[in-house]
């Protein structure tokens, strides 16, 4: 008996040591850790604990821009391979749901301003929306802001985009959606801190409601019952994990959303760039009316507005997990990684979008005028950072219709309101 048991054990420890040895031999080419190549836990362990995005930083910078982080896993964070692989991920994707794409209209620049082009026709389909939530805020003195903004932007791109009428009927069950728990909680994340802010009315209905404001705390809507648990707990509050059955359109959707919620957060925390907003805002309004919603072509000369909502995404994806997609053969056929087919890669936005080289060393500060630098080569290295979201835009062009209609709403909600915290309208209404 006892000869068996030492047989079971001896045959156990052989195939725990070939497994070992598989696992170290299928990514061998692929540098990094020692125990990352041979047990997953490693990866877990480390994907678990605090600061992972500036853990992998400095993994890139000792192993370079691939490093083995998994026995089957990689981590990578040199932008023209992801995007490579995004392009590639996303078109099937789109195939998948009825979007019948050629290779050249997610490569090509021509076949991209055609697309614009075809797409005029969602030109003002946020106006009416708009108008909506310009006139429930007026009704109500005081507003859950990222509540209400996060379901208006939800709302808006599941009628634009996941209800593409471009896409056969049949296979739109297999789109994501905007408005599942999962997205909804991914949303509402860091948001949460924004849930003392309030639009403050004109200011004649300012002055005649004055005295309503002194109940401004208990009056403000709560949140909802799954964002609760994540004022309590802040890590887990930067961003959901992304698995590989995320998809990438899934992605770029979840990127838009919170960044047009999240860009009125960081114009609060940052008053100057605030200023400098409605400067510009203000400015344009002198060639129409107050008003009239401004056009496509209107929207694209706020160099500042692109810029702040640039930085938003920046600031906001970075606190996200990494996003991970699982490799197919198709896959890695526009991609120059020498990688077998099941494997996982990885990057995380902090590697790409807090990079000194890229963005000068002061990455951490909320700075919107890094995007309006004369360097068009430094320019386009940070845009080509904000990934997936550049990856959407180019290969869905209907993304960049709801991203324009988008940065339409920031205008029309600065310019018809001002924006502050909820207590500083409770202590102007004590003084």
């Amino acid at each position: 008996m006892m000869v068996a048991w030492a047989v079971t054990g001896f045959l156990l420890c052989i195939a725990l040591v070939l497994r070992l040895l598989y696992n170290h031999s299928r990514l061998k080419s692929i540098p990094g850790p020692f125990f990352a190549a041979i047990s997953d836990t490693w990866r877990v362990h480390a994907r678990n604990s605090p600061g992972y995005g500036r853990r992998l930083a400095q993994l890139h910078q000792g192993y370079g821009d691939v490093v083995r982080i998994g026995p089957n896993v990689v981590s990578i964070c040199e932008h023209v391979e992801i995007a490579n692989i995004s392009r590639r991920r996303l078109w099937e994707e789109l195939v998948q749901n009825g979007r019948r794409l050629s290779d050249s209209s997610v490569t090509s620049t021509n076949q991209i301003r055609w697309h614009l082009r075809e797409i005029q026709d969602y030109e003002g389909s946020i106006d009416e929306s708009l108008k909506n939530i310009i006139k429930s805020i007026r009704r109500h003195r005081v507003l859950d802001l990222p509540s209400s903004l996060r379901y208006f932007a939800e709302d808006f791109i599941n009628r634009v985009m996941i209800n593409d009428p471009s896409i056969n009927d049949d296979r739109t069950a297999g789109m994501p959606k905007t408005n599942t728990p999962s997205t909804q909680l991914s949303t509402a994340t860091i948001l949460c801190s924004m849930e003392d802010m309030v639009l403050k009315g004109p200011v004649s209905l300012l002055k005649r409601e004055r005295f309503s404001c002194s109940g401004i705390g208990s009056s403000m809507s709560k949140l909802p019952e799954y964002a609760t648990e994540l004022i309590s707990n802040p890590i887990r509050a930067a961003a959901q994990p992304l698995t590989p059955r995320d998809s990438i359109l899934s992605i770029g959707i979840e990127s838009m959303t919170a960044t047009f919620v999240s860009t009125f957060c960081f114009l609060l925390s940052n008053p100057i760039v605030m200023a400098t907003l409605k400067s510009e805002i203000n400015t344009m309004l002198r060639f129409r009316e107050k008003a009239a919603i401004p056009s496509w072509s209107e929207i694209r000369r706020y160099s500042y507005l692109d810029a702040v909502q640039k930085e938003s995404m920046r600031h906001f994806t970075s606190r996200s997990e990494t996003q991970e997609i699982l490799g197919t053969a198709s896959s890695w056929n526009h991609s120059r990684l020498p990688l077998p087919p099941k494997t996982i890669v990885t990057w995380h936005p902090h590697v790409l979008q807090f990079d000194r080289s890229v963005y000068g060393d002061d990455v951490n500060t909320f700075r919107p005028g890094r995007w309006l630098v004369t360097d068009t080569t430094q320019r386009n290295l940070m845009e080509k950072s904000l990934l997936p979201f550049n990856v959407c835009v180019e290969a869905y062009p209907i993304a960049q219709a709801a991203w324009l209609e988008l940065k339409k709403a920031v205008v029309v909600l600065l310019s018809n309101f001002d924006v502050s915290y909820a207590t500083s309208l409770l202590y102007d209404s004590v003084g």
